[in-house]
């Protein structure tokens, strides 16, 4: 019997010393850095510059296109997703029937009917619309900007998730207030 205890307690001994070197390992790992969480890659997509240089033709002031093209670039996951590489929709918008949409699509897995379109000049321009239909707006920041999309019920995310999205494309693409160097086209006057 007394054989089986100290059986017992050896393999308790065992394990223990087991699981205190695993964890010290672990701590040694943590601890040089081995085991932190590596900062997520944001790849540049030349479509920022785009959509930005679209938004101006059209008419829309410089600071306006700056934060529109931001939105964009959270509506599309950095221009990326299936509706826009697909559909050509730049900003997420719904399909209500609009002149410039020529269908409308429903993603897999989704209820929403987004709008579809030729090319992202078409949704560029149906998004100018959108803006008109909501009379004259002025907004001095991405926060006002933000905080009228969501009034006009626009996206249904928290205001402030939306809003920091937003934020932080801005700065992703507009470092300083002026459009990366990397999407300007030189030669071209100025940011095309």
């Amino acid at each position: 019997m007394k054989r089986r205890k100290k059986s017992s307690q050896t393999g308790r001994t065992g394990l223990l010393g087991v699981l205190s070197l695993l964890g010290s390992l672990l701590l040694l790992l943590n601890w040089g850095g081995v085991l932190k969480p590596r900062k997520k890659t944001i790849t540049i997509s030349r479509d920022a510059g785009n959509i930005y240089r679209l938004l101006l033709s059209e008419g829309i002031s410089d600071e306006y296109a700056k934060y529109m093209t931001a939105q964009s670039a959270h509506e599309t996951a950095n221009f990326t997703s299936v509706l826009y590489q697909d559909y050509f929709n730049a900003f997420g918008m719904t399909y209500v029937g609009q002149s410039e949409a020529k269908t409308g699509v429903i993603l897999p897995g989704g209820k929403v009917i987004y709008a579809s379109y030729k090319d992202w000049s078409y949704s560029v321009k149906d998004y100018k619309r959108l803006w008109k239909s909501y009379g004259l707006v002025l907004f001095a920041n991405v926060e006002q900007f933000v905080r009228l999309l969501k009034q006009k019920d626009y996206f249904t995310a928290p205001e402030k998730e939306y809003r920091e999205a937003v934020k932080n494309w801005l700065d992703f693409y507009f470092p300083g207030g002026k459009l990366l160097p990397e999407l300007e086209i030189p030669g071209a006057g100025g940011t095309w």
